[in-house]
């Protein structure tokens, strides 16, 4: 009872009201209409129902059963996925406030908008949902992880610290066991820490070791991590993937061979061009230059402003977190091998939070008139607000892009089955099928073209891929398909001179295969 009363103790009420609060609004607001529509698609619709025990274990995600088995289930479930993602959301939000000592509700509202609709949360939404929930309790461990790191450099008891660091590493280590981009998160955490800080002037020594140990955690956890893998591995007996293979945990291995530098430069490019691209929301693209411009003008100089009350050792520790936090946002393109995307940039939209942090820190200091300090924290938070808002408009247009794609390929694909179904040798289940043409399902609406940058969006259709069919047509259709592919059939003259769906003759059966020409190759 006394550890269940300090437990209890340490927790603020009120901030974790407010976090939970405004995280499911915005949360509702913003990816709502992904949660109560059946949109799944690409691989939410492969992986609907997860038949393999230790799926996604083979690239070293070998948590992520666990946890689908002991909370949501094994099918995806939209609104269960959606509720238990905002639920480790909250939580990530509330850890946050409570390392930056954010005391205003706007700010507290802003902090959740960041988390909660930030672009990787709505690429997961519309395209990867049966990966939405645990990806989000992965993010949630990365940031309990830094939380810890920042308790434990705190206590002044040399033990105890330690032990806070152990729970961190451990922590962490199981956070990339169901998602291992995330490390960015907690990385990127210690930084903004450490910036504020220096801010706060403390000794250039004193946060120089904090950060040393910051580093020692996150490469414990890293040791941990491949010992788990190498545990689960040896009690399963699966291991993980080889190495050049997409999203493959063997591509650590790469990371020094070729151009190192090359590599380094282009996880800087990457990281940069996360936020040019998804410039998406309705909205004229020059206000999204424009309040990106203000945040960045009110970055460095809220911080050259700081800068002038430190000394030299200080001013150079700020310089190196500066230059290199681009490359911890986007770590995961460089240690796999030059993979970036949507999915593993949720770190970058950090800099929102730099933002807030530094108008925490400005609204203390001495020396400026309380007029300046409203106004540069009214512009400021105008700004991220106006971003959220951006991400807000482009996660709904994403889902209704995604819905329309749905709805009019069950229409597509309800005729296509009825022409195979005209000819009487055709069995449902037993007669192999070949499609020709299957990536030209669908068409480019007008208004969606610049979406499509977002990963998993670029397409047209749920079905995204060959092997989509298989459960396609078990999800959605409600029958049995015997898919087949044969790619000395699909060029024989007799599937060339087809004609193309919906023309009489586009489904035929050529040497016992039904053969459906959905376009030209």
């Amino acid at each position: 009872m006394p550890k269940m009363n300090a437990v209890k103790s340490s927790i603020d009420e009120e901030l974790l009201k407010q976090s939970y609060l405004y995280t499911f609004i915005l949360g509702l607001v913003a990816h709502g209409y992904s949660f109560m529509n059946m949109i799944v698609s690409h691989d939410s619709l492969n992986d609907f129902y997860a038949t393999n025990p230790w799926i996604k274990s083979e690239f070293g995600r070998i948590f992520y059963s666990i946890y689908i088995t002991l909370t949501r289930g094994r099918i995806v479930v939209p609104w269960l996925i959606g509720v238990f993602a905002l639920i480790w959301i909250s939580i990530a939000v509330y850890y946050v406030l409570q390392i930056f000592q954010i005391k205003k509700s706007s700010m507290r509202f802003l902090v959740a908008g960041i988390f909660v609709c930030n672009p990787t949360v709505y690429a997961l939404a519309a395209t990867y949902i049966h990966d939405l929930d645990a990806d989000m309790l992965a993010m949630m461990l990365s940031v309990v992880s830094a939380f810890l790191w920042y308790r434990g450099v705190e206590k002044r008891e040399k033990s105890t610290s330690v032990l806070y660091m152990f729970a961190g590493a451990l922590i962490l280590s199981i956070s990339m066991g169901i998602y291992q981009s995330y490390i960015s998160l907690a990385i990127v955490l210690i930084m903004l820490i450490s910036i504020k800080s220096v801010l706060e002037n403390q000794k250039f020594l004193e946060v120089l070791k904090k950060g040393i140990q910051g580093i020692v955690m996150i490469m414990s956890s890293a040791i941990f991590y491949m010992l788990e893998v190498k545990i689960f591995s040896l009690l399963t007996g699966v291991a993980p993937m080889e190495r050049d293979t997409y999203n493959s945990l063997g591509n650590i291995e790469l990371v020094f061979t070729g151009n190192i530098f090359e590599k380094i430069f282009n996880v800087y490019v990457n990281c940069f061009g996360a936020f040019r691209k998804l410039f998406l929301s309705s909205y004229p693209e020059i206000i999204s230059f424009i309040i990106h411009g203000i945040l960045v003008i009110g970055i460095i100089g809220i911080i050259l402003w700081g800068m002038k009350s430190i000394d030299w050792k200080s001013k150079c520790l700020i310089i190196v977190l500066g230059i290199f936090m681009p490359f911890a946002m986007n770590i995961s393109h460089l240690l796999n091998n030059g993979v970036g995307h949507v999915l593993m940039h949720y770190a970058v939209w950090m800099v929102y939070l730099l933002a807030l942090i530094l108008i925490v820190w400005f609204e203390k200091e001495i020396g400026v008139s309380k007029t300046i300090k409203q106004v540069v924290a009214g512009v400021l938070m105008l700004c991220v607000l106006i971003s959220i808002g951006q991400n807000i408009q482009t996660a709904n247009v994403v889902y209704v892009k995604k819905n329309l794609e749905y709805q009019s390929t069950l229409s597509y694909m309800t005729r296509v089955v009825n022409k195979m179904e005209e000819h009487e040798e055709y069995v449902s289940g037993e007669t192999p099928v070949l499609f020709i043409g299957d990536e030209s399902i669908g068409i480019r609406r007008v208004g969606f073209e610049k979406y499509f940058i977002i990963t998993g969006a670029d397409t047209t259709s749920p079905i995204t891929y060959y092997d989509i069919y298989e459960n396609y047509f078990e999800y959605v259709l409600g029958t049995h398909i015997a898919l087949y592919y044969d790619e000395k059939l699909e060029n024989d003259a007799r599937v060339q001179e087809m004609p193309v769906f919906p023309k009489a003759g586009c489904a035929q059966m050529i040497d016992g295969i039904m053969v459906v020409k959905l376009n030209e190759n």
